[in-house]
């Protein structure tokens, strides 16, 4: 069976199509932490002076039976997931400032911040969210 292009696009992970810097931030916070949702309004405001890069939310209380699957236990919050094409750049906890998160982008973008060996469950959470972007909300 022959796939159109449009098919292939539409399951491909949406950071393999991204036209921007290819730069994906994903936050792990809870809605009930008053920390991250604080947080989240300032991570708006980065994400509007970083048009290119992708910044987006995951909630760890409504994908814990991801998260539980996969054997991730986030103790820290927030925790920032950072890759480009595929590659993990960072993965951990970080203080809930812009200038924390701005900073980590634009080293990240100058290929300051290296790829990073990350245990097999990140390397899965990230193909998960490749196969299943609608788990990811927008800041």
């Amino acid at each position: 069976m022959l796939r159109s292009d449009t098919d292939e696009r539409q399951t491909q992970a949406p950071w393999a199509t991204d036209s921007g810097t290819g730069l994906w931030v994903v936050c792990l916070c809870a809605e009930w932490c008053g920390v991250c949702r604080d947080w989240r309004g300032e991570m708006a405001a980065v994400a509007a002076a970083h048009p290119g890069v992708q910044l987006r939310w995951l909630d760890i209380e409504e994908e814990a039976d991801l998260l539980d699957r996969l054997d991730i236990e986030i103790e820290t919050l927030p925790t920032l997931l950072l890759f480009r094409a595929g590659q993990t750049l960072f993965f951990g906890p970080i203080p809930p400032r812009a200038d924390a998160l701005s900073r980590l982008i634009r080293n990240a973008l100058s290929d300051g911040v290296k790829p990073q060996a990350v245990e097999a469950p990140v390397a899965a959470l990230q193909a998960c969210l490749g196969r299943e972007p609608a788990r990811l909300r927008a800041v």
